[in-house]
């Protein structure tokens, strides 16, 4: 008889560990990549770096969250892990860049600041971004976000390639575990 009550108990436990908590962290990388115009005979001062694939990032679609069954509502954190600029051709060198700040915003949210550098020495190719530890949760799941920039520098001597990455760290519920394994049920 004992046994019996201990199925109800089991169940409701399992029942409470579908609605909750964190399951896992899944780390999403995102890129994109502008060519910016070397200087011409008027010096001219850039004020914003456009990153095309950085105009609209949609997490909810990413592939490996997909894989996983994690749908919107299963995101419980969204941290910004790194984020890095690379010169990827031309002088290969970010020195012509004074500062540098990155921004999320979404429809209906402000937008936030949430990693910058004023320092891009001499003769570095890749600068790490110091990061503001902002939760985007809210900016993830909503129906588009987006990256945007602010600049102080000079144009480059050449057309120079830079590369942007950041690193993502995306916390999964249990309850999207849950889901996943209810969709993913063979009845065996």
């Amino acid at each position: 008889m004992d046994r019996y009550r201990a199925v109800p108990l089991l169940l409701a436990m399992g029942w409470m560990a579908c609605k909750g908590s964190t399951l896992k962290h899944i780390e999403v990388e995102e890129g994109a990549s502008t060519t910016i115009e070397g200087s011409s005979l008027l010096d001219e001062v850039l004020d914003t770096v456009g990153f095309d694939g950085f105009t609209e990032v949609d997490i909810t679609t990413n592939q490996e969250l997909q894989n996983q069954g994690v749908a919107p509502g299963d995101i419980s954190s969204v941290a910004m892990l790194s984020f890095e600029l690379e010169a990827t051709s031309g002088d290969l060198d970010l020195a012509f860049l004074e500062s540098m700040s990155i921004y999320a915003s979404a429809p209906g949210l402000d937008t936030v600041l949430v990693a910058s550098q004023d320092e891009f020495p001499e003769g570095q190719a890749v600068v790490g971004f110091e990061l503001e530890g902002v939760d985007l949760v809210d900016y993830a799941v909503s129906e588009s976000m987006s990256f945007t920039t602010e600049v102080t520098a000079e144009a480059p001597e050449d057309d120079t390639r830079v590369e942007a990455r950041v690193l993502i760290d995306v916390g999964v519920t249990v309850q999207g575990a849950c889901a996943y394994l209810k969709g993913h049920d063979t009845g065996a």
